[in-house]
């Protein structure tokens, strides 16, 4: 099987078994980037008290609220339109 990736992560897809099934690609989640104007985010603590603007699902005002931040959710049509006028 030259030339074929094989994932070394726990949990991640392996060889297929000998049916009809062929793996197309795989991913993370990726990395949560988190950004503000008021100081260096290092460490979960580091987000209590925040002014977070989140997407409106309840997973997310739920994550950061949990983490002592002030969640507050931006449906994605007004996500441009805030960044013009720099909501905060």
């Amino acid at each position: 099987m030259s030339g074929r990736r094989r994932c070394r992560e726990p949990g991640c897809a392996t060889d297929p078994p000998d049916k009809a099934l062929h793996v197309l690609g795989d991913w993370d989640r990726g990395f949560r980037n988190l950004t503000n104007s008021e100081r260096p985010i290092v460490k979960a603590d580091d987000i209590a008290g925040l002014k977070i603007r989140v997407i409106q699902s309840p997973i997310y005002i739920d994550m950061f609220s949990a983490l002592g931040a002030n969640a507050t959710p931006l449906p994605f049509p007004e996500l441009y339109p805030a960044l013009a006028r720099s909501v905060q």
